[in-house]
C-alpha cells in the first residue's frame, strides 16, 4: 500500500519536490507500520522568514519535537499522537483519527538564524517562524596601487 501511495503522489513532485521527497523517505521507511501518519503542513517565506504551520489536532506541546537537522537545512517536526484509551466494553463504530507516530522534515534556505526560530502549539496547529539573516552588503570598493 505504501508504494501504491507513493505512485500516486509522483504527479506532484514537480510542484513540491522538497516536500515529496521528505514524505516519499518517510512512508518508504514505514514498512507495515501503519500507525504513522503525516500531518498536513503549510510552508510559505517571506524576504524576513520561512513560516510553517501543521495541523495537530488533539496534541499538547509536549507530544511535540522540533529539530534542525544537516547544518539547519532541514526542520524536523515529530512527535506522537496517543491513542485515546477506551473501556472494556466499549463497541467502536466509526474510528477515524489518527494516532501514532508522525513526522514531516522542511528544507530550509541556507541562511537562516537558527537562534532566533519561534514555535508555538495554538488550537492544535503548530506554528513555526524561521527568521531569515539579513544578507545586505555594501559593495567594496577596492584601491589600485
Amino acid at each position: 500500500m505504501n508504494r501504491q501511495l507513493i505512485r500516486a503522489l509522483r504527479p506532484f513532485e514537480t510542484l513540491f519536490p522538497i516536500m515529496m521527497e521528505s514524505d516519499s523517505r518517510l512512508l518508504q521507511s514505514m514498512g507495515s507500520k501503519m500507525n504513522v501518519w503525516v500531518p498536513r503542513t503549510n510552508v510559505s517565506e517571506t524576504d524576513s522568514s520561512v513560516k510553517i504551520s501543521s495541523s495537530l489536532p488533539g496534541l499538547k506541546k509536549e507530544d511535540i519535537k522540533l529539530e534542525l537537522k544537516d547544518d539547519n537545512r532541514t526542520l524536523r517536526i515529530y512527535g506522537e499522537h496517543k491513542e485515546e484509551v477506551r473501556g472494556d466494553k466499549e463497541e467502536v463504530h466509526m474510528y477515524e483519527m489518527h494516532f501514532g507516530s508522525f513526522e514531516r522534515l522542511i528544507r530550509l534556505p541556507k541562511n537562516i538564524d537558527a537562534d532566533s526560530i519561534k514555535a508555538k502549539v495554538e488550537d492544535g496547529v503548530l506554528r513555526v517562524e524561521v527568521p531569515k539573516v539579513n544578507k545586505t552588503t555594501t559593495p567594496k570598493s577596492i584601491s589600485i596601487e
